[in-house]
């Protein structure tokens, strides 16, 4: 029973990537084993359960056949999402176009310095419009990978948005050079920011 289980558990995860419904599933695989399920003797439960078929029907018995197809469902959709974004959050052309926008507040810069502002002026400037262009920006994200960025900022900063102008003076001690110099500058490892959006999206 104990050996179904664990295999039913691992199959079931490499379909949906659902840590929580394989583990159910190998929980309800063994308890049915070890009742005596007729259907699936020892060997066939170890076999058996690759058939997406097979693993609904055993957790449809204990569980909810509702269940059973929204963890499919889950890692289908995972899948998707995973596709339309691509292995590389950085590398996506959207994130792309989002950086070479941000580099280009180098011209914005130079403008509001040519106005003769103060250094605190022009970094209260560069830093909304930086905020503004990730508003743009997130708001063509896919929408699962949005909300995800909006909980990790919320997590960073305790603002989906990111870091106020407070947060940024705190960090960099009031150094307004600093703050211009940053909102010019992407997140370099975005990738490793955003490296639970699989897990997370999983859970979703």
């Amino acid at each position: 029973a104990s050996i179904a289980g664990n295999k039913a558990s691992e199959v079931v995860y490499q379909k949906t990537n659902n840590e929580i419904l394989a583990t159910m599933t190998g929980a309800a695989v063994g308890m049915l084993t070890y009742g005596g399920m007729s259907k699936y003797d020892s060997v066939k439960n170890v076999s058996g359960y690759y058939k997406t078929s097979e693993y609904q029907t055993v957790l449809s018995k204990v569980v909810d056949k509702d269940l059973a197809e929204t963890g499919i469902k889950g890692g289908k959709r995972t899948e998707n999402v995973i596709k339309e974004i691509g292995d590389s959050i950085k590398k996506n052309p959207l994130r792309q176009e989002y950086e070479n926008a941000v580099k280009s507040l180098s011209d914005y810069e130079a403008q509001l310095r040519a106005q003769g502002l103060s250094e605190k002026s022009i970094a209260k400037s560069m830093y909304q419009v930086r905020r503004d262009l990730g508003v743009k920006y997130k708001d063509l994200t896919p929408e699962l990978l949005r909300k995800y960025i909006y909980e990790v900022n919320e997590a960073r900063y305790g603002d989906p948005l990111g870091g106020s102008f407070e947060f940024f003076e705190n960090k960099y001690k009031g150094n307004y050079s600093k703050i211009i110099e940053a909102s010019k500058r992407p997140n370099a490892d975005v990738d490793k920011l955003l490296s639970k959006f699989k897990e997370w999206l999983d859970t979703q």
